[in-house]
Formats: C-alpha cells, structure tokens, sequence
C-alpha cells in the first residue's frame, strides 16, 4: 500500500491497497494518524508509533522503516512499513512518502522456523544433519544439536571441530559400524526414510537411528538423521535371551556350570572395568567366570 502526507503528517493521497473503501478513501484526506484512527476507532497507540516514526524521517531526512502488526478475524497481519521523505532544495519537507508491505507469511513463516530450532536444541535426543550432495561435501555433518555434542563428548571427544564438520565423528572402534549404516543410505529411494539399530562397540552403546532425505525440489541434498540411546533396552533383551536359552539348557539336563556361564556372558561389557564370577557351594566348589586368585 501507499499513502502521501505533507509535511504536517496530513494524508494527500491513499491508494486503494491501503485503503479499499473509496468512502473512506475520502475521509482520510487531510486528516492526520492521529484524527483518523480516533474517527475509525483503532488504538491510539498506532498513530502514536506512526508519527514518532514519521517525526524520525523528517528530522533527519533518512528513510525510516517499523513493523505493525494488526488483529484481524483471521488472525494477525504483519506489515513492515517504510517513510520516504521529500524535501526541497532548500532543505525543508515536502512531502512524506509512506508505503507498507504485508510479511504476514514472511513473519510466520520465521516465527516457526525459530521454534523448530528450539525445539531440535533443546531434544534430548541427538540430532544431526549430514550432507547428501556428492562430491567433497558428501557426508559433512552441517548439523548437530547439542544432545549431539554431547554425545560425541560421552565417547571421550572433549575437542570437537567447528561445524561444519568434514565426517561424522567417533571413536575407531566405532567407525566400522558408523560407516555400514551410512552406506545403506546411500541406496535409498528419494522421498523414503530408514531405521535400523546402530551398535558402538567402544562404548558398548546401542542407538536406535531415525534418518530422513531432506529434498531440494526432486533431489536428495541432505539427511536428517535422529538418534535414541536405547542400550538399556537392548541389555534387558539380550539378557532375556540368555535366560530362555539357560533354561533350556537346565531343562535338557545341562550341569549348573553350564547354565550359569551362559546368563554372566557379556555382563564384563555392560559394566565396564566389571568381571562377575560365581561360586558354587558345592562338593567340590564348583566356580563359573573369573575369581580372585585364594578366594576358592
């Protein structure tokens, strides 16, 4: 929309953008801010924001730019407006051009943007963006969360590179596995998504991974992949596993030794630095995994 105003603050001119009504087109002219929102009956406030912006052009002969925002039945309009001042050769003011543009979509538009960012930085859950393009780029992470820096600080990265980073990084153990899965990606329709268990065998961690294409018009730019720590989960399932197989054994008639071995398997790498051993009362003692030297 545009409207002219002299050097008064008085309206000389409105287009229809502004103003849709041809009678209140009228109306307006020769009216300042504040006379026409006190006969329409808008808030005062807007004619107050107005002329201290319009006093702000005028004084220092600068375009000077502010943001309204209006309720509507709709909902809210955002419009970003602009004072353009005239002056003559003398240095005086002539006239005031005014004109305003509607960033309701734009303002939205950031507003959701601002909390989607929120709410990917403040996920418990690590979070990271991986370059898809190929080429020198291909693999970059352009993006963790900070669950993500966390994590990768849980495998003893305490100096972590600025993003973006050249690759995704983890301790050696741990980049075989890495590198497995993010090859299966590789292969993926455009438009589909992939879950599958990732193990870390350095620190005896398993992560369930959510990974999905981000798309540039038809093609795949970027992966969007989600990780969840589910290491007490699978520790619960595998050792469910290795009760179900022991009773098996114990109900075939395998000797106690052999069931007992079966449930300590693997318990040295879910605590780590931990070895566990049993000590059968038994004529003889019988001993099942590592003991202390005397203690039999």
């Amino acid at each position: 929309d545009v409207a002219v105003l002299d050097d008064q603050g008085r309206y000389v001119y409105v287009n229809p953008a502004a103003v849709q009504s041809a009678d209140v087109r009228r109306t307006i002219i020769g009216l300042t801010d504040r006379e026409y929102v006190t006969r329409r009956g808008h808030p005062p406030e807007r004619a107050e924001i107005r002329e201290h912006h319009f006093a702000q052009a005028r004084g220092s002969g600068q375009c000077v730019s502010f943001t309204e925002t209006f309720s509507t039945p709709t909902g809210p309009i955002t419009l970003h407006r602009t004072y353009v001042p005239l002056r003559s050769p003398e240095g005086t003011l002539r006239l005031m051009i005014g004109f305003g543009e509607d960033q309701t979509q734009d303002r939205s538009h950031a507003e959701q943007m601002n909390l989607l960012r929120t709410m990917v930085d403040t996920s418990v859950d690590p979070l990271l963006v991986l370059d898809a393009r190929p080429g020198e780029q291909h693999l970059r992470v352009v993006y963790g969360n900070p669950a993500m820096l966390d994590l990768l600080r849980h495998h003893g990265m305490e100096q972590l590179p600025d993003l973006p980073m050249p690759q995704w990084p983890m301790a050696e153990g741990n980049t075989v596995n890495i590198l497995a899965l993010l090859a299966q990606l590789t292969g993926l329709p455009v438009g589909s998504s992939y879950r599958d268990t990732l193990f870390l065998p350095d620190a005896q961690q398993w992560l369930e991974v959510h990974v999905n294409g981000i798309l540039d018009a038809d093609t795949c730019t970027h992966w969007a992949i989600s990780l969840r720590d589910v290491t007490a989960q699978r520790q619960g399932e595998l050792q469910q596993e290795r009760v179900t197989r022991a009773h098996r054994l114990a109900l075939t008639g395998a000797a106690l030794p052999e069931t007992l071995s079966l449930l300590l398997q693997g318990v040295d790498r879910f605590e780590i630095g931990w070895q566990l051993g049993l000590l059968i009362a038994d004529t003889p003692l019988q001993t099942v995994g590592p003991l202390p030297a005397g203690l039999t």
